[in-house]
């Protein structure tokens, strides 16, 4: 009979310890309605919050855990059509009547992740919701954006009307240059990057960014260079030509072997279908302008006369436009991002 009488003071007991510790988790308390949020640089943005009824605001401190990625400004009930119901939130729905939703105000200061922490008086986190500030997305954003496409293609196209076929067939006849200009963009630019990533310490993120810009094709910038200081057009079109064809296996060869090393550790998967897409906004203006150039020979008069002022004229608006949109960039290059990105560059130009 007495132990009849402790297992039934036992079983209450632990029963009466469950549904206290279900009653007062911390984690049931606040819910958010995404264990992420993003938010545009720039942008004040609302995170939608449950909160149970039990838990007076008047007792919590909202801080963000990085005041430079962004800032905790206010929190209050959320109210009007946009407002999302209880039935939103992963929560059971007998349990819904339990809680009302807030909006959590937060201001984006800069490119980064905090986490936006929900803590009691005695500074102990109730719940944290992991918030990303994305690139901003203004009127100038999209405006410097498609000029950057527009001047992309109207350089890649005048190029190519300013081709030479004759010049072409003599190159591919001799392909000692394109050879030097494959093992120096394929073989030595991405060991370059790589070393110099490790050299510098760079966060995975950062070194996966040095590295696929070591492994990537010459594009239409270069072309403009050898336009305005009157370099060997043919030459140049004709290894931005092969680099961009031999960039759709060599690519993808070198980010999935040593690029894997940095993508890995940054959990992130690598776009190459869009990056291939955007390598064709190069070549296939080129060809057209080549095949224009062809059919059309006046053109190429014309487009002598306007090939070196458009050309500079496109470079100072892209650096103006540049320098004003992405000027918050500044702000994110710490010390090692200034000896890396020279180290790289110089080691390029020498070679």
């Amino acid at each position: 009979m007495i132990h009849f009488f402790s297992i039934c003071i036992f079983v209450f007991f632990v029963q009466y310890i469950q549904c206290w510790t279900k009653l007062n988790s911390t984690d049931d308390l606040i819910i958010f309605k995404n264990d992420e949020f993003k938010c545009k640089m720039f942008k004040i943005c609302q995170v939608a919050v449950l909160i149970h009824n039990d838990l007076s605001l008047n007792s919590l401190k909202t801080n963000s855990s990085d005041e430079n990625v962004f800032k905790f400004n206010q929190i209050s009930l959320c109210s009007g059509k946009k407002c999302p119901s209880t039935q939103n939130f992963s929560i059971n729905t007998n349990n819904s009547i339990n809680y009302q939703v807030y909006n959590a105000e937060i201001q984006s200061v800069l490119i980064g992740k905090a986490t936006l922490n929900f803590n009691t008086n005695d500074h102990s986190i109730i719940n944290s919701c992991h918030i990303t500030i994305t690139q901003p997305r203004r009127v100038i954003d999209i405006i410097f954006d498609i000029m950057i496409y527009t001047f992309g293609f109207t350089i890649s196209l005048l190029m190519g009307v300013l081709l030479d076929k004759k010049c072409i067939l003599n190159i591919f006849k001799i392909p000692r240059a394109m050879f030097i200009g494959f093992f120096c963009q394929y073989l030595l630019m991405p060991l370059l990057a790589f070393t110099i990533c490790n050299v510098f310490g760079l966060t995975p993120v950062e070194s996966l960014a040095l590295f696929i810009y070591g492994c990537s094709p010459g594009g239409a910038g270069s072309n403009n260079w050898t336009i305005l200081f009157g370099g060997d057009l043919d030459l140049s079109a004709v290894l931005t030509f092969v680099s961009v064809l031999s960039s759709l296996f060599m690519m993808p060869l070198w980010v999935y072997t040593l690029g894997s090393v940095f993508s890995t550790k940054a959990h992130i998967r690598i776009p190459i279908i869009g990056l291939f897409g955007n390598l064709m906004i190069t070549i296939v203006p080129c060809i057209v302008g080549l095949i224009l150039s062809i059919r059309y020979p006046k053109i190429k008069k014309f487009a002598l006369k306007v090939a070196k002022p458009f050309t500079l004229c496109v470079l100072l608006t892209f650096l103006i436009l540049a320098f004003i949109t992405k000027f918050y960039s500044f702000q994110l290059l710490k010390l090692r991002h200034w000896f890396s990105g020279n180290a790289f560059l110089e080691t390029n130009l020498k070679i």
